[in-house]
């Protein structure tokens, strides 16, 4: 047992640190959002239907970045009263390209008004809001003629602050609080690993059940995004016309893979088909034992003569710029230490056959330096 630590500090949860939802950006992105989703929740549900009008206006680095990190999507998504943690990613294009070309926007799923993004929402390049470079102003007009302004601040990593509102510390007590890496170290060394301070002072949240399935949940969604990224092609969404990478590096590296494994199915195959004929052809089974031990030396010396080169050699080769110098120089060193090593052989062939209890059968070596070499 360990004693915990008893002190009140204000911390943040490990989910406040990983969010899903839809990206890039979580300030510019999912902050934003999630900025229209509260507007929509600070209303009256009966005010909604009345509303006729919506502009939104992005101001500092929300407009100067914003197009290329997909604010305005993320505004319209949340005016809609998607959810970014659930909403399909492959809805986001169809469902911003219906609300351009019919200039209508599903008010909170339900009221239908109005809505052309192109004046809808407005970039202020060069003007910024005193409390946060990322504000967003949502003004709605309702038929009575009435008007509701709300200001917003995404202040980073999802969180929100709406202008003027107090914002409310949440002091949680934890088992082990954390301020500096000797904490952590003073920690540890009564005998806890580092994730297990983290799970035991996520209880102070919820459940360690909880936990462990929402951690889940966020891994799930990051594999979902890797092979996402792998295999769509095109352009990043946003309009900046940015390649996407990811697939076509994945698909040389499954080339490169295929080619790799190729010659290891070969000589797996060649094994196989070779059993038959060795248990036919040496009447002895030690004989056979020799030529398994033979292949085994075989695989270690020929990693061991090529000084393991074949991953580092294709990595240096990349950052090269005289990449015929890099390829000459690693070939004649190959190929004069392996030289070397079966001239070596040549010459002390008997005496290794002694060493390696073959005597009398100098043509193992012999063959085994042919084979490498």
């Amino acid at each position: 047992m360990h004693d915990p630590i008893p002190a009140i500090r204000e911390s943040i949860s490990v989910f406040d640190i990983f969010k899903i939802g839809i990206g890039p950006s979580s300030s510019h992105t999912l902050g934003p959002w999630r900025a229209a989703l509260q507007l929509l929740e600070s209303l009256p549900p009966a005010s909604l239907s009345n509303v006729t009008d919506v502009k939104v206006s992005l101001y500092g680095s929300l407009a100067k970045t914003g197009r290329g990190h997909g604010t305005d999507i993320a505004v319209m998504l949340g005016l809609m009263g998607a959810d970014p943690v659930h909403f399909p990613v492959d809805e986001v294009t169809p469902t911003i390209q219906a609300i351009r070309a019919n200039q209508e926007l599903l008010l909170n799923g339900s009221h239908r008004i109005v809505f052309n993004p192109a004046t809808g929402i407005r970039f202020h390049m060069d003007e910024s809001l005193p409390f946060h470079p990322n504000g967003l102003r949502f003004l709605l007009s309702f038929a009575d003629g009435t008007q509701h302004s709300a200001t917003y601040f995404s202040i980073g990593g999802g969180f929100v602050v709406k202008e003027g509102q107090e914002q409310q510390q949440v002091n949680i007590e934890l088992s082990f609080p954390i301020e500096s890496a000797d904490d952590l170290l003073r920690h540890c060394m009564k005998g806890m690993a580092i994730h297990e301070v983290v799970l035991e002072n996520e209880t102070a949240w919820r459940s360690e059940a909880a936990t462990r399935s929402g951690l889940l949940k966020i891994w799930e969604v990051m594999q979902q995004c890797i092979y996402r990224g792998c295999h769509t092609a095109g352009e990043l969404p946003g309009g900046l016309k940015v390649n996407r990478r990811a697939f076509g590096l994945n698909k040389k590296l499954l080339g490169q893979t295929a080619v790799y494994g190729l010659s290891s199915i070969v000589g797996r195959l060649l094994n196989y088909l070779l059993v038959p004929l060795y248990t036919q052809v040496f009447a002895d089974p030690s004989d056979y034992g020799v030529v398994s031990e033979l292949y085994a030396w075989v695989a270690f010396l020929i990693v061991f003569l090529t000084f393991g080169m074949e991953t580092a050699f294709f990595r240096f080769l990349q950052d090269h710029e005289d990449k015929d110098k890099v390829f000459l120089n690693g070939f004649l060193t190959v190929i004069g230490v392996n030289v070397l090593f079966f001239c070596s052989l040549l010459y002390f062939n008997q005496d290794i056959a002694n060493v390696m209890l073959y005597p009398g059968h100098n043509e193992y070596i012999i063959l085994l330096g042919a084979i490498v070499a």
